[in-house]
């Protein structure tokens, strides 16, 4: 009887330290989740605040344009989340600026073939073209 008390003793203070430990480590977590939730911000969301203030939207119109809530362009802007890609064509469309833009992803000059300078040249001259162009890539759909 005397071994099982002492045994029923063991399992509890075990018990108690297991559970002690996963509380702490459970909480050291959480406190490192947050440490690092505020540091990291997404840029993203400044740029997009920088295009819709130059094109004169509220968070809400670009919302509306976009068919999503204003609290969600609200936290793309704040870095606190970043948008879907599925989103980002949307975005750009919306804000009238270039992918490479709003993702500040720029091209050098050295980082082109020859052909593919050509091609941009061409589309660059020919504005009556780039329509066709687009519908082909599939960055526009053709008007009925």
């Amino acid at each position: 009887m005397v071994a099982q008390n002492i045994c029923k003793i063991k399992r509890k203070v075990q018990n108690f330290w297991i559970k002690s430990l996963h509380s702490r480590t459970f909480r050291y977590n959480l406190r490192k989740r947050q440490v690092d939730f505020l540091i990291k911000k997404y840029d993203i969301g400044s740029r997009i605040r920088k295009y819709r203030e130059k094109s004169g939207m509220s968070q809400k119109e670009l919302a509306n344009r976009l068919n999503i809530s204003n609290s969600r362009v609200s936290n793309w802007e704040q870095g606190l989340h970043r948008p879907d890609a599925g989103v980002l064509a949307d975005i750009c469309r919306a804000l009238n600026i270039s992918p490479s833009e709003l993702l500040d992803v720029h091209l050098s000059a050295e980082e082109l073939s020859s052909q593919e300078r050509k091609v941009i040249e061409a589309y660059r001259a020919n504005p009556d073209l780039q329509h066709a162009v687009n519908i082909l890539l599939g960055i526009e759909k053709e008007e009925p």
